[in-house]
């Protein structure tokens, strides 16, 4: 009930973008708040976040959650003894693109499509797998749109998953003022 409670106040912007956020900060507080996870499956995580990946007019809080969901799938979903990579750089239309990548077993072609519905669960594609997609991905996206962002899968049966997240150009803060000319 919580979930789709903040879902709903995302969707209705009940939030502020009032914080300048470095993505490389949420990550590094991310990563560190999942390592006991992690370091149980034995899974390594390399993080190289390039350029200026500062956004501003930002939600701190709502950006954690967003990448907290992403890594902590990025763990569930993984082999023992896999990898994650996250990675960022800028964008040539002046955006940024971070890259959430795991060595787990990678997502069916034909479940890509609904991986961001309501509600929708699959079962695993490799033995052992979890079940998964609930709300988690549904959040990230939620909050990914809040934030002008585009958040996207790409994945292989038996090589991983990446999932994008793209945010657009940094734009200067409008007042809505235009002096006469």
């Amino acid at each position: 009930m919580r979930t789709l409670l903040l879902i709903a106040n995302i969707e209705n912007e009940q939030y502020l973008r009032d914080e300048t956020v470095g993505l490389s900060e949420v990550v590094a507080d991310v990563a560190e708040e999942l390592d006991d996870r992690r370091q149980q499956r034995d899974i390594t995580l390399e993080t190289n976040l390039t350029g200026d990946d500062v956004r501003p007019q930002a939600n701190a809080s709502l950006l954690h959650t967003l990448l907290r969901n992403l890594l902590s799938n990025a763990i569930k979903y993984n082999h023992e003894g896999g990898q994650i990579i996250v990675t960022g750089q800028p964008l040539p239309n002046g955006g940024y693109a971070l890259r959430v990548a795991d060595t787990g077993p990678g997502i069916a072609a034909d479940h890509l499509p609904y991986l961001f519905d309501r509600f929708r669960r699959f079962h695993g594609n490799a033995p052992g797998s979890p079940e998964g997609y609930g709300l988690g991905l549904l959040i990230a996206q939620t909050i990914a749109s809040f934030h002008g962002a585009t958040l996207r899968a790409e994945s292989e049966v038996g090589r991983g998953t990446v999932f994008i997240l793209e945010f657009g150009p940094v734009v200067g803060v409008s007042t809505g003022f235009m002096p006469p000319s």
